[in-house]
């Protein structure tokens, strides 16, 4: 599988996670629930899903503690 592909599924599943407010590990398993995925590809979806959700805590956090309102 590509990376282009692996990075398409990501996108899916976090769209879903933050528009759509479908609960993160119900929504990994089921992208990892695709056919023809490599334990690799399966790792790295996990991995970077994680990632970016971890980062995405933080930086609310930290846009909290600097700014009076939360910005568009």
């Amino acid at each position: 599988m590509t990376s282009l592909e692996r990075q398409k599924i990501i996108y899916d599943a976090l769209c879903k996670v933050y528009k759509d407010g479908a609960y993160s590990q119900i929504q990994l398993d089921e992208a990892l629930s695709i056919d023809g995925l490599t334990q690799e590809d399966k790792a790295y979806i996990t991995a970077y899903f994680y990632g970016v959700i971890e980062k995405d805590t933080a930086l609310e956090y930290f846009i909290g503690k600097l700014s009076a309102k939360r910005p568009k």
